[in-house]
């Protein structure tokens, strides 16, 4: 009996080809009333923006801060539209802000992001775990978490991957239920 080599080919081809490019998780962490607190503290107005760890040399964080700040401004998907800025503006509520970290030792929780604990060192052999977390009154209201092996500062799929990131974040097509549930 002759067995066709092509199912298996297929497969092959979907594993590798999962294991290249940045990756971002399904966020499962989201709170009820996720579009209220983003509409109250984001939607339309500056949102305070954090940027932790650099995944490449230390000269470089500069422009990896403004790196980020230009992929989260968001491109009109989310309504009303959020700023998230390294210097916010006076329209930025004080409590609200999006935390982004850059970790090559696996990162820290979405509400170790808003406690402000620190990551620990990592190997630089490592991809690079971003973690994205949304935080009012310092609770983690919504998080993501993705991952990259970027070649450079300029890597396109660093810009890709935090887009992604946002809108997984706050997620634009969730029906928030009033009863204590979020729909997807």
């Amino acid at each position: 009996m002759r067995k066709s080599a092509l199912p298996l080919c297929l497969v092959a081809v979907g594993l590798l080809s999962a294991c290249s490019g940045p990756r971002i998780a399904p966020n499962t962490g989201r709170t009820t009333y996720l579009s209220e607190f983003y509409q109250y503290g984001a939607g339309g107005r500056d949102l305070a923006l954090e940027v932790r760890g650099n995944p490449f040399d230390a000269a470089d964080k500069p422009a990896l801060d403004a790196l980020v700040e230009r992929a989260a401004a968001n491109s009109g998907i989310l309504q009303p539209p959020t700023r998230p800025k390294l210097q916010p503006d006076a329209s930025a509520m004080a409590n609200y802000k999006l935390v982004i970290q850059f970790s090559r030792s696996g990162g820290v929780s979405g509400q170790g992001l808003c406690d402000g604990y620190p990551d620990k060192p990592g190997n630089p052999d490592n991809e690079v775990t971003v973690t994205m977390a949304f935080c009012v009154s310092g609770r983690a209201v919504s998080e993501a978490t993705g991952w990259i092996s970027p070649t450079s500062i300029t890597d396109p799929d660093l810009s890709k991957l935090i887009k992604g990131m946002e809108l997984e974040l706050f997620r634009p097509d969730d029906t928030i239920q009033g009863s204590g549930g979020v729909d997807s």
